[in-house]
C-alpha cells in the first residue's frame, strides 16, 4: 500500500514586518517513486526511490530518508539523502529464499512507506535429496524411497521439469532409474539394489546441474526368513543357517553383514587355493540366503549335550523339515557349547549334513565368543572363516581314514599345522601361509588314490570367475611371511563316537 505523509518541520512563526526572526517552513511530503509491489529474482538488487516535496510540489535536497528490511531477509543500506530532485535512492538485495521481502522508507516521526518485492527462484542450478533413501535390502525394494528437488543456486525449488537419473557405485539398479521432475519434484518409487551385500554409494544427475549424493548406503541380506526361499541354483548345495537357543540374545546375524561377510571372505581365500573352486551356495536375489531358526531348548540344556551340541541342531532342524537331501547346511549357532568352538558330520564315520560354529563356545581354556568375523568381504580370513571353511570339508567325507596322511589320533585330520584339515598338539597356523592339502595328496590334488573323496571332485564346489578371487591371492600374496595363529584356541577335539 503506497503512504503518503507530510511533515511540519518547524511551527514557530511570526507576523510579517514584526522583525527579524524565522522565516516560515513549508510541510513536506514523502512519496514513492519506485512501484510499492514487484517481482525480482531471489538474491538481485532491487533500487527504491522515493521523493520529497514542499506543500507546492518543489523537490527538497538534503533531507535524510532511513530505510530498513522488515521481511524476507536481504540488506539495505541504512539510509539516503535527498538530492536535487528531492529524490533518495536505495539498493535493496533481496533475501535468498524465494518469498515475500518487504522494506521501510521513513522521514521523521510521520508513517512509513512500505515496499514489498517477490522474490523468484533464479535458474536450475543443483539437486538436492528431500527425502534420503534408506533401507537397502537385497530382494526388496528400498525401504524410504528418494524424492529429489531441482534447485537454483541459493536452495529455492525451481519449477522445472527436468529428467533426474540415480546411477550406483557396484552392482545394479532394479526399478525405474529415471524420474521426470514434475513442478521441480522428482519422485522415485520402486529402486532397489542388486549384487553382493555392502557399501553402496547412489549418485543422482541431471543435465548441467550439479548432482546430489547421499551418505552410503548399506546393501543388506534379504529379509529374515525361517523358510527355505527358492533356490537359484540346481542341484548339491551348501545352505547357511543362522540359529539361537531359546533363550539366547538375537543379534540377527542373518539380517546384517556379518555371515554374508565372512562366507564371503572363505569363499575367496578356498577359491584362490583350489584353483578358482568354490562351494555352491544356496541364494536368493542373487546373494547368500542365510535362513535363520531358533531352538525349542535353552542355551543350558544344549550345552548339557556335550560333543553332540552339532547333533541337537541337526535334530531339531530336521524335525522342522529344514534339512534336504540335496544340501549340505553351514550354521552359525549363537550358543555355547563346553566341548570345542564348532562341530561337523564326517561320512560315513559320524552321520550327518552338517557343520556348525558354535559363537559362544567356551571349551577347555579358551573362549569362542573372543573371536570376531572379518570386517569386510574381501578381507583376509581369520579363525571364524578358517574354522568354517575346515568344518564343511569335514561333511564331505574329509579326510578320508584312507588319506595317505590321515592322523588316527585326530580323525578326520592331517598332521600338517599349516594345512587347512591340520588338527594335532601344536596350535593350528592359520594364516598366508596356510594351504589347501600339502602335498596335493590327501583331498585335494593329483595325488590323492583315486577312491578317496576330494575338493576337486566334489558336486557341492564349482568353479568360480578369477574376478571373484584373484585379489584374495594378490592380498595373502602381499602378506607371505606373516603367521597368525588361534591363539588360546583348544586343538580340534575328536570327533564323538569315532574312537
Amino acid at each position: 500500500m503506497v503512504a503518503t505523509a507530510a511533515l511540519l518541520l518547524a511551527t514557530g512563526c511570526r507576523d510579517e514586518g514584526s522583525g527579524p526572526g524565522p522565516r516560515p517552513t513549508k510541510p513536506i511530503t514523502m512519496a514513492p517513486v519506485s512501484p510499492a509491489q514487484s517481482t525480482s529474482p531471489v538474491a538481485s538488487t532491487v533500487p527504491v526511490r522515493v521523493r520529497v516535496t514542499d506543500a507546492d510540489g518543489a523537490p527538497v535536497a538534503g533531507v535524510t530518508v532511513a530505510f530498513a528490511v522488515v521481511a524476507g531477509g536481504g540488506s539495505v543500506g541504512s539510509s539516503a539523502r535527498t538530492d536535487a530532485a528531492g529524490e533518495a535512492t536505495a539498493a535493496w538485495k533481496l533475501g535468498a529464499r524465494a518469498g515475500e521481502n518487504r522494506l521501510q522508507a521513513s522521514l521523521g516521526s510521520q508513517a512509513p512507506i512500505e515496499f514489498t518485492a517477490t522474490g523468484t527462484p533464479g535458474p536450475a542450478a543443483v539437486l538436492f535429496l528431500r527425502v534420503q533413501p534408506q533401507g537397502a535390502r537385497a530382494g526388496s525394494p528400498l525401504a524410504t524411497q528418494p524424492v529429489v528437488e531441482v534447485q537454483d543456486g541459493n536452495g529455492n525449488r525451481v519449477d522445472a521439469s527436468i529428467p533426474v537419473t540415480v546411477s550406483v557405485s557396484a552392482g545394479s539398479l532394479a526399478g525405474t532409474a529415471t524420474q521426470t521432475s514434475a513442478a521441480g519434484v522428482a519422485t522415485f518409487t520402486d529402486l532397489a539394489l542388486r549384487g553382493a551385500v555392502g557399501p553402496r554409494q547412489l549418485t543422482f544427475s541431471a543435465p548441467g546441474l550439479l548432482p546430489a549424493v547421499p551418505p552410503m548406503l548399506m546393501l543388506l541380506p534379504p529379509a529374515r526368513s525361517a523358510a527355505d526361499r527358492p533356490d537359484e541354483l540346481t542341484g548339491p548345495q551348501v545352505r547357511v543357517l543362522y540359529v539361537i537357543p531359546s533363550d539366547a540374545e538375537d543379534r540377527g546375524y542373518d539380517t546384517t553383514v556379518h555371515i554374508a561377510y565372512t562366507v564371503a571372505s572363505f569363499q575367496r581365500w578356498l577359491a584362490g587355493r583350489t584353483g578358482g573352486r568354490a562351494f555352491r551356495m544356496d541364494t536368493y536375489a542373487g546373494v547368500l540366503d542365510v535362513g535363520f531358526f531358533r531352538l525349542s531348548r535353552t542355551d543350558a540344556q544344549v550345552k548339557s549335550r556335550g560333543a553332540l551340541v552339532r547333533n541337537e541342531i541337526e535334530e531339531q532342524l530336521s524335525a522342522a523339515g529344514l534339512i534336504s537331501s540335496g544340501k549340505l547346511y553351514l550354521v552359525y549357532y549363537d550358543g555355547g557349547s563346553t566341548y570345542s568352538c564348532g562341530g561337523a558330520s564326517w561320512p560315513p564315520s559320524v552321520p550327518g549334513r552338517l557343520a556348525a560354529m558354535y559363537l559362544r563356545g567356551t571349551p577347555p581354556g579358551a573362549s569362542c565368543g573372543g573371536q570376531t568375523f572379518v570386517t569386510a568381504p574381501d578381507a583376509f580370513p581369520r579363525y571364524w572363516e578358517f574354522a568354517a571353511v575346515h568344518d564343511l570339508v569335514h561333511t564331505l567325507g574329509i579326510v578320508s581314514r584312507d588319506a595317505p596322511h590321515h592322523t588316527d589320533a585326530y580323525p578326520a585330520h592331517v598332521p600338517e599345522p599349516e594345512d587347512l584339515m591340520y588338527s594335532g598338539t601344536a596350535p593350528w597356523a592359520i594364516g598366508p601361509s596356510t594351504t589347501v592339502d600339502i602335498g596335493n595328496d590327501d583331498y585335494f590334488g593329483p595325488a590323492v588314490p583315486a577312491t578317496l573323496p576330494t575338493l576337486d571332485k566334489s558336486p557341492y564346489l564349482a568353479p568360480a570367475p578369477a574376478s571373484f578371487w584373484s585379489a584374495s591371492v594378490q592380498s595373502a600374496a602381499a602378506l607371505q611371511g606373516a603367521t597368525v595363529q588361534a591363539a588360546g584356541l583348544p586343538p580340534h577335539p575328536p570327533f564323538a563316537g569315532t574312537r
